[in-house]
């Protein structure tokens, strides 16, 4: 049993450190875990947009940063310890937001040892804005309402999954995290209507041997399920769950939702 996708104390996720989560996972019978953090090279250049969920760096932690965080370096760290104390294999990895404007930034996380990079998309591009307020994480209801009263749903469709189908060209991505964002981030959602921009997205994926997850953090499968069978007829076969999990709980919780899942699908 696996999960790719699980957030750790080393920053305000959770107050629940690596080896406590690796311990976890093997008692709950996993042989193999990722455990990664949130990182945008944007969110520090562009403080009119800084997201204030969390964030892991790359390097060092700026002056004016006070709240609970920590570097990729201890990330990495604290891993392999964990790995080797504890007895499961530990990937390292960041859940990285995509902007083409910052490749140089992302391909230097690959310097810092990590196993892979997972595309994670939450930011939006405000075509009509100045550079310093151009990107909106539309993961809070307020922006999601602004970008929707601005430009309107279809635009917003456009500009995410052009924003991401980049990210997935891009090489520097081996997996794609809860692929169809919109979700658990848009009320009354419908994914059918996404499906003529979800599909291209789906048949590079598969062209490019990435891992697509199915995040299972929520009630309902991320993406849809008619997605997944989407994907499938494709071709698609590296499918792999990520909980999403921000604490021990959430990960013992996932256990239940994995089971509810695999009948529906073939999951590594």
């Amino acid at each position: 049993m696996k999960d790719f996708h699980i957030h750790s104390g080393l920053i305000e996720h959770t107050n629940d450190d690596i080896f406590s989560i690796a311990q976890k996972a093997k008692e709950l019978g996993f042989t193999e875990i990722t455990i990664l953090e949130h990182i945008s090279p944007f969110k520090i250049k562009y403080p009119a947009n800084l997201d204030p969920s969390n964030t892991i760096f790359a390097d060092k932690i700026p002056e004016t940063y006070s709240r609970r965080t920590s570097t990729v370096s201890v990330l990495v760290e604290q891993c392999k310890k964990a790995e080797a104390e504890i007895g499961i294999k530990i990937n390292r990895s960041l859940e990285v937001d995509y902007y083409k404007s910052f490749e140089n930034d992302i391909k230097d996380y690959e310097k810092h040892g990590l196993d892979y990079l997972t595309l994670s998309s939450h930011y939006v591009e405000d075509p009509k804005a100045d550079d310093e307020n151009k990107l909106i994480h539309i993961g809070f209801s307020k922006n999601m309402n602004y970008f929707l009263e601005k430009y309107g749903e279809e635009k917003l469709f456009e500009l995410y999954f052009k924003n991401l189908m980049n990210g997935v060209k891009s090489g520097l991505f081996e997996l794609v995290a809860h692929l169809d964002f919109f979700g658990r981030a848009l009320e009354n959602y419908d994914h059918r209507k996404v499906i003529k921009y979800v599909e291209p997205i789906l048949e590079q994926i598969i062209k490019r041997e990435m891992f697509l997850e199915l995040n299972i953090s929520q009630e309902k499968l991320q993406p849809a399920l008619e997605i997944i069978e989407k994907y499938k007829e494709l071709g698609g076969n590296k499918l792999v769950f990520g909980s999403d999990s921000h604490s021990l709980s959430d990960l013992v919780g996932s256990i239940e939702k994995r089971q509810k899942f695999v009948e529906l699908v073939d999951v590594k």
